[in-house]
Formats: structure tokens, sequence, C-alpha cells
């Protein structure tokens, strides 16, 4: 089973918000206003959202919080024998305060996989069946793989998620 942390265990959305609304009263941001721009994602080779990430990842992953009922879920889901695979874009560099946040919320996981750009892939090289995410286009790059994907959409909680799983579980 194969989990992204960011908007799907965790609320991160929320610390971005918070950071980028310091980034942006601190400096120059050229053609961005006081709003998390849309591309702050996927826009790596711009040179305003790669600084953002530069000054503030560490700070917003070890500050994000989990969403409510998750903890609960992974330990049921573990208890069932469900192999958790935490998936992640997330790079090398926050290996270390990523777990450190997981572990003091009590997510449990069997594995923590970084650098996941191309989540397709990445799930189907680590024998992820089902991956959860926030992020359509993510889900549909799995999907090309032919792995079953759940969408965890902003209102979603983890009780109706683990429910979700559990029953998709029982047809395989």
């Amino acid at each position: 089973l194969g989990i992204d942390i960011d908007d799907t265990l965790t609320n991160s959305k929320e610390e971005i918000v918070k950071a980028w609304q310091e980034y942006y009263n601190l400096y120059d941001l050229g053609p961005y206003t006081d709003k998390v721009p849309s591309n702050i994602n996927t826009a790596w080779d711009d040179k305003y959202v790669s600084r953002f990430w530069d000054l503030y990842r560490t700070e917003i992953a070890s500050r994000v919080k989990a969403k409510e009922y998750a903890a609960e879920a992974l330990y049921n889901l573990k208890s069932n024998g469900h192999i958790i695979k935490i998936v992640t874009a997330r790079p090398e560099d926050q290996r270390l305060v990523t777990l450190k946040s997981l572990k003091s919320q009590l997510l449990l996981f069997d594995e923590l996989i970084l650098r996941a750009r191309y989540k397709g892939k990445t799930c189907k090289e680590h024998g992820i069946e089902l991956h959860i995410d926030d992020t359509q286009e993510n889900l549909d790059d799995i999907k090309s793989y032919g792995i079953d994907t759940l969408l965890f959409k902003h209102d979603d909680n983890w009780k109706d998620v683990y429910k979700k799983v559990i029953q998709i579980a029982r047809y395989r």
C-alpha cells in the first residue's frame, strides 16, 4: 500500500500558506502575490518557487500535522497485514526531518520512499498494488502502470479511507 504524505497523511497546505505569507512579506517576488501559486509543487525551475523551497522546506516538513484519524487508520491497516510504503516527492535531504515528523505523530509505516516525482514508475518498482494520493495527476501516472489508486480529497477523513482500502483489498 503506497501513501503520499503532503495533504494526504498531513495538512501540509496550511503550513505552506503560512510560510508563503512570510516569504512574500520578506522578499520581492516579482510576478507573485501573497497567494500561494498554483504551481508551487511543480515549478522547480522557477527561481522564486525554488528559493521558497530552499528556505522553507525543512521548516514546513517539521511543522505539518497528521490529518485526523490518520494514525489510527495506519495502525489498523498494519494490524490487518498491510505493508505501508510512504511515497513522496520530498528530496533525500528531508529524510531525517520527515522520519522524525511521521514517527512523532505515530504514523506507522514500513518504508519511506523519497524523490518520487514520477510516482507511477516508483510504485511499480516497489511492488505497490494500491496508492492513495491527493493529486489526480499523480494518480493518472500511477494508473498508467496498472496500479489501483484512491484519490484523497480535501474533505476526506481517514476513517472512510480505511474502509475503502479494506473493501478494495477484499476484491483482490
